[in-house]
């Protein structure tokens, strides 16, 4: 066999190869995260993340039927207390439960 013919079909397989994995990396980065997240039918739902600084952020999360609002900081995730937006008079009012004493 020809030498040369054989490097050319190794090169374009190899070609080949990588640009379906650079295919494949860009469809996913584009298209794949509303894949991930799955259905939106699920318990846990975040509503919302504010960031306090750079390792620090407040995080709202929606578990069942209640609101959490929870501290992330490196050294873990804290409770801080339980929110109720359903019982409000008022569209914006928020009324908190604490549970720790």
């Amino acid at each position: 066999m020809d030498f040369p013919l054989q490097i050319l079909k190794t090169v374009g397989a190899l070609v080949l190869v990588l640009g379906l994995l650079w295919g494949a990396t860009f469809a996913l980065r584009r298209w794949g995260r509303p894949l991930l997240k799955g259905s939106g039918k699920g318990w846990i739902h975040i509503l919302e993340r504010r960031y306090l600084g750079p390792k620090h952020s407040l995080v709202l999360v929606r578990i069942a039927d209640e609101t959490l609002l929870l501290g992330m900081s490196p050294h873990g995730l804290n409770y801080l207390t339980t929110i109720g937006f359903e019982n409000s008079p008022h569209e914006g009012d928020v009324t908190t439960k604490d549970d720790n004493p």
